[in-house]
C-alpha cells in the first residue's frame, strides 16, 4: 500500500472517529430552531427523547472509547508524519552524498530515485 493511500486512510478514519465523538456527545438539543423559542417552523414544541440510565451509561462508555481512539490516532498520525519527514530528509542526504542533481526525484513508496520527466518545449 502506498504511503499516500495510507495517509488518506488514516485521515478518513480520523473523520469517522471525530464524527462519532461529536454526534455521540451528550449535548443539549438546540432550542433555537426556527424562531429562537424552541418551536419548529410549524410551531410544534420540540420533544426530547431520553435513554434509560443504563443506555446512557453504555453510550457514554462508547463515546469515551471513541475519544481515546481519536487521541491515539492523532498521536500515531504525528509519529507517522515525523517518520515520513525523516525518510524524505534521508533521501535528500543520499542525493547530496551521491552528487545527484537537486531535481532528482524520490519515491517514498518504492524508495526509487529518478530523473525528473523531461520538460516539454512550448511550441508557439
Amino acid at each position: 500500500m502506498s504511503i499516500h493511500r495510507f495517509i488518506i486512510g488514516i485521515e478518513v478514519a480520523l473523520v469517522v472517529i471525530l464524527s462519532c465523538a461529536v454526534y455521540g456527545q451528550n449535548m443539549p438539543v438546540n432550542k433555537d430552531l426556527a424562531h429562537g423559542n424552541g418551536m419548529v417552523p410549524n410551531d410544534k414544541p420540540v420533544k426530547d427523547y431520553k435513554p434509560t440510565e443504563v443506555q446512557l451509561l453504555r453510550l457514554q462508555v462508547q463515546q469515551k472509547d471513541a475519544q481515546l481512539l481519536q487521541a491515539q490516532l492523532q498521536s500515531i498520525q504525528r509519529q507517522f508524519n515525523e517518520k515520513v519527514s525523516e525518510l524524505m530528509s534521508s533521501a535528500q542526504k543520499v542525493k547530496l552524498e551521491n552528487g545527484w542533481p537537486p531535481e532528482t526525484q524520490f519515491s517514498p513508496d518504492t524508495l526509487v530515485f529518478s530523473a525528473p520527466p523531461p520538460k516539454e518545449d512550448k511550441k508557439q
